[in-house]
């Protein structure tokens, strides 16, 4: 199997304080490791599958399918992106906390995380669940 690496510049990941987490380094790039990349052009997204991993700075995600959603202004594709959706088996885990769901969507035009299914959320600084 074929692993792909794709490293990405980005203004903005995820700003984690909807879960109080600690930011993110924004200015850091954004690596991407999976085993299959299938970038679709007209509808501006890149879905990364088969063991995905995610790094920016002490970001990790971790998860077997992983979809970013780019901003299209004026039918024209942005390098912006616009949403990171996590699927199956998905871990993350920041300097202080750690978490897993059946799927994490970051919006990060709102900078809002949504987690569904099987959540469990560890702050470490705190030492319990949340």
């Amino acid at each position: 199997m074929r692993k792909y690496i794709i490293s990405i510049m980005c203004v903005c990941l995820v700003s984690l304080g909807n879960v109080h987490a600690s930011p993110v380094d924004n200015s850091k790039p954004i690596e991407i490791v999976s085993e299959e990349l299938v970038i679709n052009m007209d509808s501006g997204t890149a879905l990364f599958s088969g063991d995905v991993t995610v790094v920016q700075g002490e970001f990790i995600l971790d998860a077997q399918t992983v979809l970013i959603e780019y901003l299209i202004t004026e039918g024209k594709l942005t390098g912006i992106m616009k949403k990171i959706i996590a699927t199956t088996d998905v871990v993350f885990q920041s300097e202080n906390q750690n978490a897993t769901a059946d799927k994490v969507v970051f919006d990060l035009l709102l900078e809002t995380i949504n987690m569904n299914g099987n959540v469990h959320l560890i702050d470490r600084e705190r030492e319990d669940k949340i």
